[in-house]
């Protein structure tokens, strides 16, 4: 049995004993849970993630759409039709027609 699989306080006991470091480390997080300054640490770090997740997926949104309008613009200078390249990228066709071909 391992920490992970423990469901109920008696298998924790368990695995307590089994593991000296795991009661070490239990000491650890209490210790560093009452400690304001390494909470709030803790707490900025986690937003500091947080936020540069939604910065990396806001930039692959951006990238994507901006894919897409690319790729309609060759399409239009190609001289596909509009309904196609709505297919195909899945803008509109008032965003399609709102675009100019690209040009070699």
């Amino acid at each position: 049995m391992t920490f992970l699989s423990a469901t109920t306080e008696e298998e924790l006991e368990m695995v307590e004993q089994m593991e000296p470091g795991i009661e070490e480390a239990q000491k650890k997080l209490i210790e560093l849970a009452a400690d304001d300054k390494a909470r709030r640490l803790a707490e900025w770090r986690e937003k500091q993630l947080h936020d540069m997740s939604s910065l990396y997926a806001a930039g692959l949104r951006e990238g994507q759409e901006k894919s897409k309008i690319l790729t309609a613009r060759i399409m239009l200078w190609l001289k596909i039709p509009i309904d196609e390249i709505s297919l195909c990228t899945r803008l509109t066709t008032s965003e399609i027609e709102k675009l100019t071909p690209l040009k070699p």
